[in-house]
């Protein structure tokens, strides 16, 4: 009696954590654009984002009173995903200066595709007819996003595309060497606390070298910047743990498409940025793409089972 009444709740809470975290996920061109706008480096939003949000994780891995000790072999692996998580961040929020913040999101969120190829081409992981008709959706919507079959203003030149693309190989390189990995075991808030340390301090290092001011200049510069660390970085990734603890990996994975669709409409309704029908129907698609990466594995298990 208590399980089939408790089930509903937990599986409510569930969703709704699912959808904070797309949601939040989705506000980082709110809070990073008018920032950047004001002449503040890419480089200096970024590290004062993960170092806030380093400083917020990790006191609560030490109110759980986890130990922060780790092998140097950890630490190693750590450190190429806090590489890999600079180069993710800093080339998508460099992409918001050339294009839409919500088409720069959305062909970030392409990254299950180049999950899919990554662990073909590496570990032969084969790829059914499901997972290779969503690639061949996605190189559709990525050709409409770029405006490749029109000839208007509307069109995004090859580096800018190429480099958010970059951007969401990064992520996905990042999470298939996260679940590949032998990285000792350790609670989630663990991890985001190095990888959002490390990626600070590398973040640190690349505006000392390149001549980036590291400081602020005014208070909206620090109240942006902190909610950018609250919001879409805390706030999305420990509801994001929640959801996935609640209702699986999947569902959560599928809520996941919130996440561009609300950069996309603050992109529209907040920051005045314009979208062509062609890519208005290429984000469509990706979104399509990436809904069928994440359901393949259940629907051909039903296909088998038929």
């Amino acid at each position: 009696m208590t399980d089939k009444t408790s089930t509903p709740s937990t599986d409510w809470l569930g969703y709704l954590m699912g959808l904070i975290s797309s949601a939040t996920f989705g506000l980082i061109p709110l809070l990073s654009i008018p920032v950047l706008s004001q002449g503040v480096a890419e480089g200096t939003v970024l590290m004062y984002r993960f170092l806030i949000a380093a400083l917020i994780v990790g006191s609560i891995v030490v109110i759980r009173r986890e130990s922060l000790r780790i092998s140097w072999r950890s630490f190693l692996i750590l450190l190429a995903l806090s590489v890999l998580y600079f180069f993710s961040s800093f080339l998508l929020i460099e992409g918001y200066q050339h294009m839409p913040s919500g088409v720069a999101t959305v062909l970030h969120f392409s990254y299950p595709t180049f999950v899919v190829l990554l662990m073909f081409l590496v570990f032969r992981q084969r790829i059914n007819l499901l997972q290779g008709l969503a690639v061949l959706l996605a190189l559709c919507g990525v050709s409409l996003i770029s405006g490749f079959f029109e000839s208007d203003v509307t069109a995004i030149p090859l580096r800018p595309l190429f480099t958010v693309l970059f951007s969401g190989f990064c992520y996905a390189t990042y999470i298939v060497i996260l679940r590949h990995s032998r990285l000792e075991p350790m609670s989630s808030f663990k991890l985001t606390t190095y990888v959002m340390g490390l990626s600070a301090i590398l973040f640190a290092l690349f505006c000392k070298a390149t001549g980036a001011s590291l400081l602020l200049d005014n208070t909206t510069q620090w109240i942006y910047t902190a909610l950018l660390a609250l919001i879409p970085t805390v706030c999305a990734n420990i509801t994001l743990v929640w959801a996935v603890q609640r209702i699986g990996s999947t569902p959560t994975a599928i809520m996941g498409a919130l996440e561009p669709l609300t950069a996309v409409l603050v992109g529209a309704l907040a920051l005045g940025e314009e979208l062509s029908l062609g890519q208005g129907i290429g984000i469509g698609v990706v979104l399509l793409a990436v809904l069928l990466l994440v359901v393949s594995p259940l629907l051909m298990r039903r296909l088998k089972q038929v």
